[in-house]
């Protein structure tokens, strides 16, 4: 079960994920920044549970959404600005629409565009410098 969810919940969201998998486009998930993107990417690039958009994509999204709480606003705004952001790096990159792509290309474009993400967004204001460094003591 998904942390916080009820089991009904978790179905929907699991059933949800194969669906748009089905489809194959990911995009509205990423432009939303919802962690499913990572479900739905690996089920388009048949990924596996070892593989970067499960074992790692998905897995950092949710411990960052799951600690949310703890940070400021403009540290919740951050995180979700940043995760839509990776994602849509990701989207917007010649190897979404490459069958051939190989699932740990995602982890290097995401690594890539980490440091441009987390400037762009406000590392340095909303982070690093945020009120007695709540938010930069959040991150592990």
């Amino acid at each position: 079960m998904i942390s916080g969810f009820s089991t009904i919940a978790t179905t929907v969201v699991i059933l949800l994920c194969i669906t748009v998998a089905q489809g194959t486009d990911c995009s509205a998930l990423a432009s939303a920044g919802n962690c499913s993107f990572y479900d739905c990417l690996s089920a388009k690039f048949s990924c596996g549970q070892r593989g970067y958009p499960l074992f790692r994509g998905r897995r950092y999204c949710c411990r960052f959404m799951n600690q949310s709480e703890s940070f400021t606003t403009a540290g919740q705004a951050w995180i979700t600005n940043v995760h839509k952001c990776l994602m849509q790096s990701i989207v917007n990159s010649a190897l979404y629409n490459d069958a051939n792509t190989h699932c740990s290309e995602f982890g290097n474009l995401e690594f890539e565009n980490r440091p441009k993400c987390y400037i762009d967004n406000g590392f340095c204001t909303n982070i690093f410098l945020s009120d007695q460094c709540q938010n930069f003591n959040q991150i592990e």
